[in-house]
Parts: structure tokens; C-alpha cells; sequence
């Protein structure tokens, strides 16, 4: 349904058959959003709301597949709502918990709902159980569905996939996934951490990389094969950061996204004032972050360094 700027509904629901967005009827969901783009004059902002248990990967990627949509609406972020109360539960629940993980983890920024039900040492407990699975995404505390501070501005106009974002995040990365600990939402209980940890691996690491290889490493990190997909769990949720890579013998920065099984490599065209971080005065250097289940730093560390040209 489409409203105007003062709550007015401008446009009927405009439906889609019973089926799952990101593959049964994914064309018709992709037909109808071009049909919003002709009536874009209506509008400002698209919603997509999925369901509880929803995988938001496979429907952000809907926008970097489809280029009739591509054009004129772009990702501008993934943005979950969590349950103040309940998400405790969630996480330690098994049947719930992989679906929860899944959305905070894919989040760009999170919105805390029923935040007024909690004491305060409850909500600092809350909090500090989402930062265990999300480290980098801004949570915005909520009542009743309202934001406590500020308004809808806080969470739109996002641009988590483009590359000021990438720029921008790349500073805090290290800050962000110091002194996280392991929480209800990781199964490890006091041994080696198993299938049901998820937590944040943040890679720094001096010189260039070779841009096919870094291509190729990032498709064996994130695609999974059609024949394994009922039963292997997608691990890594989300990739973010800039890299240091050569393509066709030239050295460059480049912005790195990813999410699901998609991602995107492409060369920064920001100006040099755009760009904050000191570090590259020093030399070329990659920095950036992964979200997934079962990350192991050392492994990515070693992995990443053998792209180096």
C-alpha cells in the first residue's frame, strides 16, 4: 500500500500470489516493484516486511539481481526489530534461535521494540546480548513500536550498501568487536565453540590483493551448492569493509559488500577528502568485517593474506 507524505493512503495493496518471495514468486515480486517505479512520483521510500522467520539475504538480493529494479531503487539497508522481552527466549531457544541469528546478524541497524517492559539492568542484559551476534549495527531503543529517540529519520536513508557506508565503518571496525563475549546465543558453555556460535571477525592485513582471487575466495566463502542447501546452514550473514586490490596491474581501493550469498566488489569513487582514515597514508591496507556462525579469525586471517600479489 502506497501513503502520501501526510498518512494519506494514495494506492491499493497491490498483491502477490501465496509463496515465498525470494523464490516462488520472486518474478512477481519483482513485477510489482516496477510498477511502483512508474508511479514513483507517489512514493519516497519502499518497505519490504518479511516474516518472522524470514532470511532477509535472499530478498536484499532481489535488488542486485534484477536490473529493471536496480536502476532506480537501490538497497539502502536491512533493518531488524527485536522484541525486547521475548528475545532472551529466542536465542536460547533451538527452534527459534537460527532464525533470530540470522536477522540480527543480516542487520544494518536494529530497532529495540517494548523496551519499557525491561528494568534497566534487564535492558543493558539485552543489549549487550545483541552486541554478542551484531557488533557493528546501531540498535534504536523503542516503545510501543515508537523510537525513544527521534523519529523513522534514524532508521531510512541508511545507505549501508553503498560506499561511504563501507568508508565510514571501516574506522570503528576494530573498536566495535573489542571485549565481545559469548552469551546465550552461543553454545559453546565454557568448550570449544560449536555449530551455535555467531560472532564478528574483523581482518586487517597490510599489502594488496589480487582482485580474481579475492572474487573467488568470497564465492567459496558464501555460495553454498544447490544440492546442500537443505542442509547447510549459510554461515556467513554479512560482509562489509574496503580492501587493497590490483586488477589488470593497477592497485586501487576497492568498497566490499556482501550479504548471503551475494556480493559485490567495487572500486571506491569517493574523493580523497571523503576519506577518513589516516592508515592509508602508510601504505595500501585491507580492513574489514565478516558476521557468521562459527568464524575462525586465524583461519580467515591466513586465508586472506594468501591472495596477496
Amino acid at each position: 500500500m502506497v501513503f502520501g507524505a501526510d498518512g494519506s493512503q494514495q494506492q491499493q495493496w497491490l498483491e502477490l500470489p501465496n509463496g515465498c518471495i525470494c523464490c516462488t514468486v520472486k518474478g512477481d515480486f519483482v513485477k510489482m516493484l516496477e510498477t511502483l517505479i512508474e508511479r514513483k512520483s507517489s512514493f519516497d521510500y519502499v518497505f519490504i516486511e518479511t516474516d518472522g522467520l524470514a532470511d532477509p539475504g535472499p530478498v536484499a538480493s532481489v535488488f542486485w539481481l534484477d536490473e529493471a529494479v536496480e536502476s532506480p531503487l537501490f538497497l539502502d539497508g536491512i533493518l531488524a526489530v527485536a522484541d525486547a522481552n521475548l528475545l532472551p527466549r529466542q536465542l536460547a531457544d533451538s527452534t527459534q534461535k537460527k532464525a533470530a541469528i540470522r536477522q540480527l546478524a543480516s542487520a544494518d541497524s536494529i530497532i529495540l521494540n517494548k523496551t519499557d517492559l525491561l528494568q534497566p539492568t534487564q535492558l543493558d542484559s539485552v543489549l549487550a546480548l545483541i552486541r554478542t551476534v551484531n557488533t557493528v549495527g546501531p540498535i534504536h531503543l523503542a516503545v510501543r513500536g515508537k523510537l525513544v529517540n527521534g523519529g523513522l529519520a534514524n532508521v531510512l536513508d541508511l545507505q549501508a550498501f553503498s560506499q561511504r557506508s563501507a568508508v565510514r565503518e571501516v574506522d570503528d571496525i576494530k573498536k566495535s568487536v573489542a571485549g565481545v563475549e559469548c552469551s546465550v546465543a552461543c553454545d559453546c558453555s565454557g568448550h570449544e565453540h560449536g555449530h551455535g556460535h555467531v560472532g564478528t571477525v574483523a581482518i586487517e592485513e597490510e599489502g594488496v590483493v589480487d582482485k580474481k582471487k579475492l572474487e573467488g575466495w568470497l564465492a567459496d566463502l558464501l555460495w553454498i551448492d544447490e544440492e546442500e542447501k537443505e542442509e547447510k546452514l549459510r554461515k556467513i550473514f554479512r560482509v562489509k569493509g574496503i580492501v587493497a586490490a590490483r586488477e589488470d596491474g593497477e592497485d586501487g581501493w576497492y568498497s566490499l559488500q556482501g550479504v548471503g550469498e551475494l556480493f559485490e566488489v567495487e572500486k571506491l569513487s569517493l574523493d580523497r577528502k571523503e576519506r577518513s582514515w589516516e592508515w592509508t597514508k602508510d601504505g595500501w591496507k585491507s580492513r574489514f568485517v565478516v558476521i557468521g556462525f562459527e568464524l575462525d579469525q586465524d583461519l580467515f586471517q591466513t586465508s586472506f593474506r594468501s591472495l596477496k600479489v
